[in-house]
């Protein structure tokens, strides 16, 4: 079971020679996980069709966070040899901002909201 991988998966991460926000990252990434229906399956039944089907509650960086993290969990179970091959992970679009606000846009826009009060 996912669930029960994830405890040697966290393990693992404990004692890895990465940098603590890689670290970070994947937990924040299986706090993600962890709320979705695929922690009750076994590592060899997640196929890329179900991990298409997973659905989350955050933005699309923080669904591509829990992605990655399953796709790094589970290249580390076929590392492991508990299956015999991960499947391929595809991660949602992201967008990037479309307006940046330079400072005088910014006085602008603080003075407008000051005058509506």
């Amino acid at each position: 079971m996912l669930l029960e991988f994830s405890r040697r998966f966290l393990e693992w991460l404990d004692t890895a020679r990465l940098e603590a926000k890689t670290k970070t990252y994947y937990r924040d990434g299986w706090r993600l996980l962890k709320a979705t229906t695929i922690v009750g399956m076994r590592l060899d039944q997640v196929t890329s069709d179900v991990v298409e089907t997973l659905q989350f509650s955050s933005s699309s960086s923080g669904a591509n966070c829990a992605l990655r993290t399953l796709r790094r969990m589970l290249h580390k179970g076929e590392e492991w040899k508990l299956i015999r091959q991960a499947p391929k992970v595809k991660l949602m679009k992201e967008y990037g901002r479309s307006l940046r606000l330079d400072d005088e846009a910014e006085r602008r826009l603080l003075a407008g909201a000051a005058a509506c009060n």
